[in-house]
């Protein structure tokens, strides 16, 4: 089971297959002028879609320090280091995407996720979670499906939950999944019943496995 406090991106557990990183992108970003810039960025997200990480993050960072699509290379960097466990340089990464584009949501996302891999404060997750969802209520990563405003909401419910503002967590993981059937009335701790903050950990940590 993952640790429902420092919980790692959906699919972070990916490992690079063995034998499947691509050979040196042939033509390197000072290469052959053919190659588009559009090319080179296509490329470096099309070796992170397919699990090779450190491909990715070599060739994002070749692109950011060759001034190419800074936002983009910077948060593309970011999202690889997120994978490989280096949350600090990710969020190093995503700093320096956030000065190109302030606004994008991809990168603050990944920003927030970092911090939390880093063990950031309670105080600083919830104020960029709380920023992240105002923004993008509907936020979906658009190079990795599978992670999006749930993520953020389960992050939020996490820290609510380890902050023991425990009515605060129920509430963000109601927003995920509304089915959840848990009030303090139908958990009293006596007879051998779980008691609220017991059963409420159960889908806190249920909805970090789900989403």
């Amino acid at each position: 089971m993952r640790n429902v406090w420092i919980r790692r991106l959906a699919g972070l557990r990916r490992g690079l297959a063995a034998g499947l990183l691509l050979p040196a992108f042939s033509c390197g970003v000072n290469g052959d002028s053919s190659s588009s810039t559009s090319d080179q960025v296509d490329e470096a997200w099309r070796r992170y879609r397919l699990g090779q990480y450190e491909g990715a993050a070599t060739l994002f960072e070749e692109l950011a320090l060759d001034d190419v699509e800074l936002a983009e290379s910077y948060g593309g960097l970011g999202w690889s280091r997120l994978h490989l466990l280096n949350p600090a340089g990710a969020r190093q990464a995503f700093q320096s995407s956030l000065v190109g584009d302030a606004d994008w949501l991809d990168s603050r996302a990944g920003e927030l996720f970092a911090l939390r891999d880093a063990g950031a404060a309670a105080d600083v997750l919830l104020g960029r979670a709380r920023s992240m969802l105002q923004a993008g209520p509907a936020w979906r990563f658009q190079h990795e499906q599978s992670v999006d405003w749930q993520d953020v909401q389960v992050l939020t419910a996490q820290v609510f939950y380890y902050t023991q503002h425990f009515d605060s967590c129920l509430s963000h993981c109601l927003a995920v999944d509304n089915s959840i059937a848990l009030t303090r009335v139908d958990t009293l701790s006596w007879q051998g019943a779980p008691t609220f903050e017991a059963a409420l950990l159960r889908e806190v940590e249920r909805l970090g496995e789900w989403v």
